[in-house]
């Protein structure tokens, strides 16, 4: 069994994952074998990739946490979905445009990707539309996609006149 070629098998499925969107560093992944001269130094920036994972699941976590305590609080369906999309598109739309910065790269992935998409909720809206009367289904799909919607610009809208406000103090 020849180890190299389990070993440049696996690399070309790690390097095709993390480096995907990397093209400056993506011939690299070619040239990695088990010799260390020429395998790249700095890892492929793995660390940062395995921090950014780390930071999405914590926010994921939260937005979850925070879905099911909604789901408490009203505990009617579909409303509480309502309630939880409706607010996730505004903040995402909020979050978005706050944390478009390069240097909020962080913030935009623990509180964007991983806590808007923890607490928003997909399938549970599909499952509920599957329970519903057609007609009853399509109202709640057309006022959850308009809401959402305005909900996502209405976000946007609110972060960009903050700024404006923060760049005029």
């Amino acid at each position: 069994m020849d180890t190299d070629k389990w070993v440049n098998a696996f690399n070309r499925v790690v390097c095709s994952f993390f480096m995907s969107n990397d093209v400056k560093n993506r011939d690299k992944c070619t040239r990695f074998s088990k010799s260390e001269k020429t395998r790249p130094q700095g890892g492929f920036g793995m660390k940062e990739r395995l921090i950014n994972s780390l930071l999405v699941a914590i926010g994921g976590a939260a937005g979850s946490l925070l879905r099911y305590l909604v789901s408490i609080i009203i505990p009617i369906q579909p409303y509480y979905t309502l309630a939880v999309n409706i607010t996730g598109s505004f903040l995402l739309g909020y979050f978005m445009i706050i944390f478009a910065i390069p240097k909020h790269k962080k913030l935009k992935l623990i509180l964007g990707t991983g806590f808007c998409g923890g607490f928003t909720t997909m399938s549970t809206f599909s499952l509920e539309i599957y329970k519903m009367s057609f007609l009853f289904a399509m109202v709640y799909v057309a006022t959850t996609l308009v809401l959402s919607f305005m909900f996502v610009l209405l976000g946007m809208k609110l972060a960009k006149y903050s700024i404006k406000e923060g760049a005029q103090s």
